[in-house]
């Protein structure tokens, strides 16, 4: 008999799987081995499809929590503050319906009536925008046309931080992460962080305007990033691999004060 593997979600009860994010002061790389046996997404006797395929691994089952909670009509976020994912029953606005495609999409709300979209692509590639309100209509305003112009490598998008000003506007700092693929004499390969392009964008009245931004140097092969945020302060690290093993290059700290990014320290 074919041996079937089902994950039968309910509102409790759940291992999940969150991705790895450099909001964490430290960060860890590790391989593990994990199993992969055809594990099904079952909510309310409906399968539910999903880019990233469930593993087993040390006895737990590991899935996307957002394609769970989308599935469940839960809101969820990833809380770079406190390195923590928020469920929650809250609902997208009626005005904002238009713009949520279900199970692709993961909208939470920053402020008032301003909301973060998240859509998952083809191919497990995410796209962002704002959703906001403009002459009394609601309207998406696409990230892309801010970040780098860098179509050879893989880019991810994070919001670090946001701020109210003191006009109505609201000052939001994203992060565009540019990965890079780097081979191993094993034949394995391993995505890493090449650089990143800080970005204060402006947001009013249904506009979105980029005030400044901050890249830091494309690296070489033999070097990543890493880097964190807490408190208005980014801190970035370069890390070079050598034969006798890793050594720190370089550190910087920048301050976000919604106007400006600055280089407070170089070590």
């Amino acid at each position: 008999m074919k041996k079937r593997n089902i994950l039968l979600i309910g509102i409790i009860g759940l291992t999940l799987f969150i991705g790895a994010t450099s909001g964490f002061a430290k960060s860890l790389t590790q391989k593990i081995t994990v199993r992969f046996t055809n594990i099904k997404l079952i909510v309310n006797d409906q399968v539910i499809k999903t880019t990233a395929e469930p593993f087993v691994y040390n006895g737990n089952v590991y899935a996307p929590v957002a394609t769970i909670a989308n599935a469940l009509g839960l809101q969820q976020e990833w809380d770079n503050r406190s390195a923590a994912v928020r469920v929650s029953t809250s609902s997208v606005p009626t005005e904002f319906k238009k713009f949520d495609g279900g199970g692709i999409d993961d909208i939470h709300k920053i402020e008032n009536s301003i909301y973060w979209k998240t859509r998952m692509n083809k191919g497990a590639n995410y796209s962002y925008s704002i959703l906001g309100m403009k002459n009394g209509s609601a309207v998406e305003i696409p990230l892309i046309g801010f970040g780098p112009e860098d179509p050879e490598h893989t880019m991810f998008t994070k919001l670090l931080d946001f701020n109210q000003g003191d006009n109505g506007e609201l000052y939001l700092l994203v992060s565009y992460e540019v990965y890079k693929e780097n081979d191993f004499e094993d034949g394995s390969y391993a995505m890493e962080l090449d650089h990143i392009q800080l970005s204060t964008l402006k947001y009013k009245n249904g506009d979105l305007f980029e005030v400044n931004k901050y890249i830091t140097e494309k690296l070489p092969n033999s070097q990543r990033l890493l880097y964190g945020y807490d408190n208005n302060t980014l801190w970035t690290s370069i890390i070079e691999t050598t034969n006798e093993g890793q050594k720190l290059v370089r550190t910087d700290l920048l301050k976000w004060d919604n106007l400006e990014i600055k280089n407070t320290y170089k070590k």
